[in-house]
């Protein structure tokens, strides 16, 4: 039988990412996918560069304060259920998955409504408030970390790792550029558009940590790129990146990482097998990232540095201790459950959608 999966969406990278190696692996085994995210959404586009068919609808975050935008959401909310409504009669699917954000919400009530398998996929250590909804009506929920399920109230919580799209093996990736020969290398990862937290007590120790041997690989956000380019343009071993498109060589490179603490960043860091420095974002939905840098911690894979703690000095001393310490952190990790999670989740899937 071929399967036609609806799969929605939307709002970062930590949601479309996994979405996006899920549908990689449908289409891989023959099987037809419909994707689903917002208008106006980053999705759009990675959908359109995936080659994956899709289609749109409007959906109004729910702010957790009160703002006017509330007066508007009841409105958007009808609109965007009926939207879901006339997409799921016409393709008629044999499941929906969702991968989580506010998208996901109305397209999993009305396939649930209209007698559609809801599966999802969570990738947080605390699920997003989407997925924490409708697990009370789900199939299965695929988690990337065993804690999630205490959370969640599926029936069927199903440890499996995140999806991750392929990397190409090590062995064929290029140097990462201008390293000195035999220096460990510091990367840091502030997400396509910088951190700004990071980047600026980063700033003042930089060029004594490149001091101590160490090169810097440094994610700095493209707006971010002119002004850090021009200060450490002079500054041996410290090398400034806006945007990185080819992250699996960089990880390659890494001795050890500073990051935030997003899904998709740590299951990536997992995979390379990298020790890192984790400075959770404090105002992440839920304070999940924190939870998310518990897990890794907790094992032995990183150590945490919260941003209320984060200042210049404290940072170099928690770098310095990091680059000691990654050689018998790099014991810690095992073979990855996220570089196989896609092939895992679809294999279950199509099983369960068999037998119903």
């Amino acid at each position: 039988m071929v399967a036609r999966i609806l799969i929605a969406a939307g709002g970062t990278g930590g949601h479309i990412i996994p979405a996006l190696a899920l549908a990689r692996e449908l289409r891989s085994r023959g099987h037809e996918v419909l994707m689903v995210g917002n208008r106006g959404g980053m999705e759009v586009g990675m959908f359109k560069k995936a080659g994956l068919p899709y289609r749109l609808i409007f959906v109004q975050k729910l702010y957790r304060r009160f703002t006017p935008a509330h007066v508007r959401f009841p409105f958007r909310l009808l609109g965007a259920l009926l939207a879901s409504r006339r997409i799921i009669k016409e393709y008629k699917p044999h499941a929906y998955i969702g991968t989580g954000s506010y998208v996901s919400g109305p397209v999993g009530l009305v396939a649930r409504l209209l007698g559609v398998s809801v599966f999802l996929q969570e990738q947080n250590s605390f699920p997003g408030l989407a997925n924490r909804w409708l697990s009370r009506f789900a199939t299965k929920v695929y988690v990337g970390y065993e804690s999630a399920c205490k959370v969640l109230s599926a029936r069927d919580c199903v440890l499996t790792g995140n999806p991750l799209l392929p990397a190409p093996d090590d062995d064929d990736l290029p140097p990462a550029p201008g390293l000195r020969p035999g220096a460990p290398v510091l990367f840091v990862i502030g997400g396509s558009q910088g951190s700004r937290a990071l980047n600026e007590s980063l700033e003042p120790v930089a060029a004594h940590i490149a001091g101590e041997g160490i090169d810097i690989l440094w994610q700095t956000g493209a707006a971010n790129l002119e002004h850090y380019s021009k200060r450490f343009e002079n500054v041996e071993g410290v090398h400034i990146f806006g945007f990185i498109d080819d992250m699996p060589r960089f990880y390659h490179a890494a001795t050890f990482a500073m990051a935030r603490a997003g899904a998709l960043t740590l299951a990536e860091l997992e995979t390379h097998r990298v020790p890192s420095l984790l400075v959770p974002l404090p105002t992440a939905a839920e304070n999940h990232q924190y939870f998310n840098a518990l897990e890794l911690t907790t094992h032995g894979q990183a150590m945490m540095l919260e941003q209320k703690d984060l200042d210049p000095g404290h940072l170099y001393e928690m770098l310095l201790r990091l680059r000691n310490a990654a050689p018998s952190m790099k014991a810690h990790f095992s073979d990855s459950k996220h570089s196989s999670a896609a092939a895992v989740i679809i294999d279950d899937l199509l099983a369960t959608i068999e037998q119903e």
